[in-house]
């Protein structure tokens, strides 16, 4: 399981589960429009670790994360 939620503008992602843990894990943002805002490829994410993306502008965004053929995706709305 992953949390992903707003906090202070930023998205912020949060890993919860071991199936997670330790894993070469792509994270994409995308506005409603499909663009592709920010990737980032990390080396590797852990259970608790907090990741935060800066996003520019309030609005709704899309991530998703992708481990292997795992995929974890949700919408997400960002207030500044």
């Amino acid at each position: 399981t992953v949390n992903i939620y707003s906090s202070h503008g930023k998205i912020c992602i949060q890993p919860t589960g071991d199936d997670w843990t330790g894993a070469k894990t792509q994270i994409d943002i995308f506005d409603l429009t499909g663009n592709l805002i920010i990737k980032a490829d990390a080396e590797a994410i852990y259970s608790g670790e907090i990741r935060e993306f800066e996003v520019k502008s309030s609005g709704i965004y899309i991530v998703e994360i992708i481990k292997g053929t795992k995929r974890f995706t949700k919408k997400i709305v960002i207030a500044k």
